[in-house]
């Protein structure tokens, strides 16, 4: 499946990620799926569990959080970058990169949280702006291998004059969230079994991230061409492609 890299208005953007969903939903929701329902399996099952148990899962879920679905967001970033630009994708290949730049990816995340922190610290107004700054900083990391302070900069860099489209994207992956889960969770309440809603919840929490993820992948891009003319240099790599390809060698 062939998708135009170009700029786009907000609501191209907003279709091209739905595509990329529709197109590769197992895929894109699986990634998210893997963390996010056993996420929501043990948040059900805590209440049911002795204090020692209780500890042990709340380590569990600590442990998911600040490691696991970190490494599943870039995972998927890369794949979602992959399809999007019409590369084929291997998900060997894909771990394993997602694999070598965990540690910088990790350092640059605590970086950043901690720079939000400080500017929530300091008002709420700075705290917002400040973490609008930094949405893209997945992106640069995966697709531009940038960490550190530089990623933050070039986040910020790529945000200027985009805020209040990544506002959109953020509100509507909420939406997205809630409508699922309402109208699933409304399904479900007639079984008997609670952990079905908890299952239920994960399953639309993964679609929900995956069309956000996606959409911040073709947003990312979509501000490249527009200021980078990324297009342009992304279609002169398909023509050297194709160029290379063409060649017949000569004994």
């Amino acid at each position: 499946m062939a998708y135009e890299i170009r700029e786009m208005a907000f609501a191209e953007i907003l279709d091209t990620a739905m595509q990329l969903l529709r197109d590769h939903f197992v895929l894109l929701v699986g990634t998210s799926a893997v963390t996010l329902v056993p996420l929501q399996l043990a948040l059900y099952l805590l209440p049911f569990l002795t204090l020692k148990s209780g500890a042990v899962a709340i380590g569990t879920v600590a442990l998911m959080m600040l490691v696991v679905v970190p490494f599943i967001r870039v995972l998927q970033n890369f794949l979602i970058g992959e399809l999007y630009l019409g590369h084929s994708v291997a998900i060997g290949d894909a771990y394993r990169q997602s694999l070598e730049i965990f540690p910088a990816m990790v350092g640059t995340l605590l970086l950043s949280g901690l720079a939000v922190l400080g500017a929530y610290l300091l008002l709420i107004i700075p705290g917002i702006f400040v973490s609008l700054w930094f949405v893209l900083i997945t992106q640069v990391m995966v697709f531009e291998r940038t960490f550190g302070s530089r990623a933050l900069a070039r986040s910020r860099e790529l945000m200027r004059g985009n805020l209040l489209r990544a506002v959109g994207i953020m509100l509507l992956e909420v939406v997205l969230s809630s409508v699922l889960g309402f109208g699933v969770g409304l399904a479900v309440t007639v079984l008997p079994f609670g952990w079905l809603q908890a299952v239920a919840s994960g399953i639309t929490s993964s679609i929900a991230s995956a069309f956000g993820a996606a959409a911040l992948v073709v947003l990312y891009f979509d501000i490249r061409c527009h200021k980078e003319a990324f297009d342009l240099e992304h279609l002169a790599r398909l023509v050297e492609s194709r160029n290379d390809l063409a060649v017949v060698p000569t004994v």
